[in-house]
């Protein structure tokens, strides 16, 4: 046996040719991924529920990044009465993300929500009802909204 002959076998040639710095980032990467999946766990959905996936497409978190799957699976979840899925809907209806900007649709979705209890989606359909988006002006329905949120001590 040679003393300069190399003992034992070689790394394969994936881990032996990344560099320090790529490693570091692949341990960054599994920690962030980690985090992200603690967190889905503590607000309540997990990946593989209709938001999750939503939310998975929306960030390209193990997906390719699309808007338009990430709509397909909020709308699973908005129509199966998920309060927060029918919120991110309107809110997606009322800027134009991932869906054609439809104040109709932003205000049907926000009051799918409010009638659940939904804070923000109290205020949010008030404020439509005010603009007269999606409906006509109606300050007696937009103070009802109003009302309603105020009495749970968070609008704003």
């Amino acid at each position: 046996m040679d003393i300069n002959e190399p003992v034992g076998k070689e790394p394969p040639p994936s881990i032996k040719s990344r560099s320090m710095g790529t490693n570091i980032a692949l341990v960054i990467s599994g920690l962030f991924l980690l985090f992200f999946y603690w967190e889905t766990v503590k607000a309540g959905f997990f990946l593989f529920t209709p938001r999750g996936k939503a939310t998975l497409y929306q960030y390209g978190l193990f997906v390719e990044r699309s808007d338009q799957e990430s709509v397909k699976w909020l709308r699973v979840a908005a129509d199966k009465g998920d309060v927060k899925a029918e919120f991110e809907m309107a809110n997606r209806y009322q800027t134009g993300n991932g869906v054609p900007k439809n104040y109709s649709e932003a205000l049907k979705w926000y009051l799918a929500a409010a009638n659940q209890g939904y804070v923000s989606a109290e205020v949010q359909a008030g404020w439509l009802y005010t603009k007269g988006w999606g409906a006509k002006k109606n300050y007696s329905i937009a103070l009802k909204w109003f009302q309603k949120a105020a009495e749970i001590g968070r609008a704003s």
